[in-house]
């Protein structure tokens, strides 16, 4: 393996890392926080979010996948070090374009949300034509994405629906009643 390369794993890995670390401290607050602990967990988990934006948003992410792009430039598409780079180019692509208060207010915002909707709240569905999954995936909330079609554009269109903490099966039974 390249040294460029190495160095973009690396790098990928401590931005991993972070994800873990936010989704270990949602579970901890969906499981073990006692009631008045909520507030101070969800500034910490915004904080740890708004980190990781900001360091797989960054600069140096884009020169590693650069560097490392030119170092596996021979490699078989379908190889380990392609695939990484290719994946994770697609994946800072999308993330260079969120503004880190944006990331943070809005997984704020979701998470205020379940909380006051509690057991009312079934899901939460809206129209997609992007990445709009993510934040909520992130946050550790279940959703599902349904195609629904083409925009006249001719690009993806679909049906987002995210849920609560452990109502995973009501997505699939809204999905099915929404084909």
């Amino acid at each position: 393996m390249d040294e460029k390369y190495r160095q973009l794993a690396a790098h990928l890995t401590d931005v991993h890392n972070l994800t873990i670390i936010y989704r270990i401290l949602s579970w901890d607050q969906q499981v073990n926080m006692p009631p008045g602990g909520d507030a101070a967990r969800a500034a910490q988990m915004v904080t740890v979010w708004r980190l990781r934006h900001e360091l797989f948003a960054s600069d140096t992410t884009a020169r590693l996948l650069e560097e490392a792009a030119r170092e596996v430039a021979g490699a078989p598409f379908d190889s380990d070090e392609a695939s990484l780079i290719r994946v994770a180019r697609r994946e800072y692509d999308a993330a260079a374009k969120q503004l880190p208060d944006f990331v943070g207010r809005h997984i704020a915002h979701c998470e205020e949300e379940m909380k006051f909707f509690g057991d009312r709240l079934d899901a939460i569905v809206a129209p997609t034509y992007s990445f709009a999954s993510s934040l909520p995936a992130v946050a550790g909330y279940p959703n599902l994405s349904i195609p629904v079609g083409l925009t006249p554009e001719g690009k993806p269109a679909g049906l987002w629906m995210c849920s609560g903490f452990l109502k995973e099966p009501t997505l699939p039974a809204l999905a099915y009643d929404l084909e």
